[in-house]
């Protein structure tokens, strides 16, 4: 499938919108191979969320969980005119990149209204180019007055996106088939209390946990 143009893509609204209503500038469909990309479905709104490398299905699933974050953009397009802006203030030049639309990982909307933009990276070992194009993002975003932040893969334990996927699987009431999905259910619900950072969710916790209910 060829690619979108970016003018095809601001015509059709990508990068626009938010909650259910968002449209994320890039989609799985662009890339020839999809060894690194996922799709998953945002449980509270039912959007669709194009995710790039398992470090940002982990903290896809992170920041999901936290109530304390009411919408994630992701790849969110950066303003090209301002992305310059804050090169240049860095004494940086783009290497005849200044057509190219460049995004943040994550745009995150905050309960109190607060924005806070993530950068998903897979470990700290950065090259110097990658160490050069995240200045020059956080920079851009300090031009919005918006905080900026990396996360790293590494950071994160693999059992705790995965707790967060096998729970809201059941979200709604309507996939619950047993006393087990209705027991996720409720996790995903947070109407019965689970550290979901404790242990892996198996059926010897399931039990566990109705035997004390």
């Amino acid at each position: 499938m060829p690619k979108i143009t970016v003018k095809g893509k601001l015509k059709r609204g990508y990068g626009n919108g938010t909650g259910a209503d968002y449209k994320s500038w890039i989609k799985d469909s662009e890339f020839n191979s999809k060894g690194t990309t996922a799709v998953v479905k945002d449980w509270k709104t039912g959007r669709t969320v194009y995710l790039l490398s398992q470090g940002e299905v982990f903290w896809y699933y992170l920041l999901r969980w936290n109530d304390d974050n009411i919408d994630i953009q992701e790849q969110y397009p950066l303003k090209s005119e301002l992305y310059l802006e804050a090169a240049r203030k860095l004494g940086l030049s783009l290497n005849n990149t200044s057509n190219k639309v460049h995004t943040t990982d994550f745009l995150v909307t905050k309960i109190d209204g607060r924005k806070i933009a993530y950068s998903v990276k897979a470990s700290r070992k950065l090259s110097n180019s990658t160490i050069r194009s995240l200045c020059i993002e956080k920079a851009y975003w300090m031009l919005h007055g918006i905080d900026f932040s990396v996360l790293f893969k590494t950071d994160v334990k693999s059992f705790v996106p995965n707790n967060i996927r096998l729970a809201v699987q059941y979200y709604n009431a309507s996939a619950v088939t047993d006393v087990y999905t209705g027991l996720l259910h409720k996790i995903a619900r947070k109407e019965s209390e689970f550290d979901m950072f404790s242990e892996p969710i198996n059926s010897n916790v399931l039990d566990r946990i109705l035997k004390g209910a």
